[in-house]
């Protein structure tokens, strides 16, 4: 896609590296090893170029190493374990989670649980995920750090252009108001917890 692309080229600019893009059948291989299906957005970015530089998990290294595939899956577990570990050191609760059990391992499963029920979040940047929407356009993507999880992004390109100031053409800031709801994880970003 063209937009890709351009914001690619931007990207490296800025300092990211890329390698080719991700054919369809290494996608496949991916969403069969994660039990996950990557979303329309994320997948025309990463099958146009994959970054590769730190930070961006290497989605090809994990097809061919155990190391690889070890370190893409502790990616996957750090929304869930931020959060258990965040929640068994403080007092926080989401009223959107219902009422809160007074034993921790309550507490645990009850999140466990939630989340489990909630989409797969992809792990795209640093600590920034993507929810696994197989079918829909305009996917937000999260910040997850423990339970200081925000929407960070409307799309994905609305994301990288405000994680790695670029610029986008004006027309697209007009298609940003689509944004629709992520089961478990927009509730995080509500702030009147």
């Amino acid at each position: 896609m063209k937009i890709y692309q351009d914001l690619i080229r931007k990207m490296k600019l800025k300092g990211v590296s890329f390698d080719q893009g991700l054919t369809a059948q290494e996608m496949l291989e991916i969403e069969s090893m994660f039990q996950f299906t990557f979303p329309m957005e994320l997948k025309s970015f990463l099958q146009t170029a994959m970054p590769i530089s730190g930070g961006f998990p290497h989605w090809r290294y994990a097809l061919r190493s155990d190391k690889g595939k070890k370190m893409i899956e502790y990616k996957m577990n750090w929304p869930l374990e931020s959060i258990l570990s965040n929640i068994k050191n403080s007092d926080f609760w989401n009223k959107y989670w219902g009422n809160e059990p007074e034993k921790q391992e309550e507490k645990a499963q009850m999140i466990t649980s939630l989340i489990q029920a909630a989409p797969t979040l992809i792990p795209f940047y640093l600590h920034r995920y993507i929810p696994a929407y197989a079918n829909q356009k305009k996917i937000p993507v999260f910040s997850v750090y423990g339970i200081d999880t925000i929407h960070y992004g409307n799309n994905l390109t609305h994301y990288l252009a405000r994680e790695f100031g670029l610029a986008v053409p004006e027309e697209f800031y007009k298609y940003l108001n689509d944004l629709i709801e992520i089961p478990f994880w927009s509730q995080m970003d509500d702030l009147s917890l």
